[in-house]
């Protein structure tokens, strides 16, 4: 038996941490009608998140302009907070076409969760992907 997909229409790290726990991850329905996976957990000193956009239903990737960005700014934030933290230990991060997959503290892991939406939702930062993908 096929398990239903969970979907989350307005989510936070904590929804989304949640039921990656119970389901194994959710989609994340966008602004424009789309969805994302999503999958993300909550450590002591780290938190991880992971959107998957090549789903049956976005045909939206990330912007070579807009992976860098995130690149630069995941990286700034990894020598300032992230060190000053005290955390040892491996960071990881990839900022892709159609995966996106980074750690951060826990305290600041919905300001990053929302950011990564926000970036979703604005075309600006988007590429369209033609046609369509085929169902993931």
């Amino acid at each position: 038996m096929k398990k239903e997909k969970t979907f989350l229409k307005d989510p936070t790290f904590d929804s989304a941490v949640a039921a990656t726990k119970k389901d194994g991850g959710v989609y994340i329905t966008l602004q424009n009608g789309g969805y994302v996976k999503c999958v993300c957990s909550r450590e002591r000193k780290k938190a991880t998140i992971d959107f998957d956009l090549y789903t049956d239903t976005c045909n939206l990737d990330l912007s070579p302009e807009t992976q860098e960005r995130l690149l630069d700014y995941h990286r700034d934030y990894v020598r300032g907070p992230f060190i000053d933290s005290g955390y040892v230990g491996p960071i990881h991060c990839t900022f892709a076409d159609s995966m996106v997959h980074f750690e951060v503290l826990p305290q600041d892991a919905e300001e990053w969760f929302q950011r990564m939406l926000t970036t979703f939702n604005n075309r600006a930062r988007m590429i369209e992907v033609w046609p369509k993908r085929a169902a993931a």
